[in-house]
């Protein structure tokens, strides 16, 4: 790859990067401050941090289909704008804790614009590092993405967690705010892509064609946002130190795949890399389940890391190609909104079961919604082998 594709790829790369960092930054400190500081139970925790995932469920396909019509440039913009205002949106929310359902509700609304923000930002430079390379590369964009996700947010959670413990809730936001605004400005200084204008699809045949790569990168996904929501206080409740670790190796294990597996889809082909993946990522999460030391489960958290890296490319890669250039901003939003999905429903469904049975049973949840994504994923290899015979 030349240089000028290189940096093509990395510019919008950060930009996710950045969105992602806002999200890590918040994603362990205020399931904490929801259930310590507010005094809210596990289920109340799971839906606040949920919210976010909620949100973004509802934007990111049409954020897809405005960075279709306008670019996608002018869509990052405005999700960086709303992930600032969802970063100073923690002041008063901090300033409001000695009145909990105030606090609770401008926090909630917090979540909601930085679900907003991820939509548009997420999609927007995806489909801008696609438009931007030519479709050899295209590949490299996607797996580039997650990389700065999940890399992201690996540094933001133990980051976050350092800022709200050291200065408070309120400084964390100001963070937040101040990361968002500074990726604004470095987005404006960016050469927009071309905007293609050939004919489009409806949102709901784009949405047909997404289903059932959408299903499976949801059920996936499971076992993330099992993780991301509850490991912090799994660790807290055993008495375990650095609770903000299993995070953090979750987000370096999946890094590292990714950088170095993702040759493998082009050889293996997406569908056969996802259900080998789900499989790993299902190995890993009953790990985690079964627990009895911080290092058992540091070492859960990272074979689920390790399997779930290459899901979203591997899936990605096919579901993109169902679909035109003109509709390919529509379509990674939605395909993408199944991600937000899972996230938005696991949150309260494994509050729930732990609650009741404890914080085995969700993990052991999360694992069994990774296996049916195996199994989806298979049949559907399956029956593509069969049809192509």
């Amino acid at each position: 790859m030349d240089g000028r594709n290189a940096w093509r790829i990395v510019s919008t790369t950060l930009l996710g990067f950045m969105c992602y960092l806002c999200i890590g930054l918040a994603l362990a400190s205020l399931s904490k401050f929801v259930h310590k500081t507010l005094g809210y139970n596990l289920i109340v925790a799971g839906f606040a941090i949920s919210v976010q995932s909620l949100s973004t469920v509802l934007f990111r396909p049409v954020q897809g289909r405005i960075s279709d019509r306008i670019g996608p440039k002018k869509s990052v913009v405005q999700g960086l704008l709303g992930c600032a205002a969802s970063g100073f949106l923690l002041i008063p929310a901090a300033m409001l804790a000695g009145t909990p359902l105030a606090s609770l509700g401008v926090l909630l609304l917090s979540r909601f614009a930085l679900g907003f923000g991820e939509g548009a930002v997420a999609t927007g430079s995806t489909a801008w590092g696609l438009a931007r390379v030519p479709q050899e590369h295209h590949t490299h964009v996607m797996s580039w993405a997650g990389v700065a996700s999940y890399g992201a947010m690996a540094l933001g959670a133990p980051l976050g967690l350092w800022i709200a413990s050291s200065f408070g809730v309120a400084a964390l936001g100001t963070a937040i705010g101040v990361v968002a605004l500074a990726g604004c400005a470095f987005a404006q200084g960016l050469e927009a892509s071309s905007i293609f204008h050939g004919e489009r699809q409806s949102l709901t045949a784009v949405a047909g064609k997404m289903a059932p790569y959408g299903f499976a990168l949801a059920f996936a996904t499971g076992g993330f946002a099992t993780i991301a929501t509850f490991v912090t206080l799994y660790f807290h409740a055993r008495g375990w130190a650095h609770a903000a670790l299993p995070v953090s190796v979750f987000g370096a294990c999946f890094v590292l795949v990714r950088l170095v597996g993702a040759a493998a889809i082009a050889h293996w082909g997406g569908m056969r890399v996802a259900a080998v993946s789900m499989v790993v990522e299902t190995a890993g999460l009953v790990w985690l389940a079964r627990a009895d030391t911080a290092g058992m489960a540091l070492l859960g958290a990272a074979i689920a890391g390790s399997g779930f890296a290459l899901v979203f490319p591997a899936i990605g890669m096919e579901a993109v190609r169902a679909v035109a250039a003109s509709d390919r901003g529509a379509a990674l939003g939605i395909y993408t909104a199944f991600l937000d999905l899972s996230m938005g429903i696991t949150g309260p469904v494994a509050g729930v079961a732990i609650h009741h049975w404890g914080y085995p049973a969700g993990f052991l949840l999360a694992a069994g919604f990774a296996l049916c994504g195996a199994a989806m994923t298979g049949g559907a290899l399956r029956m593509r082998q069969t049809v192509e015979a």
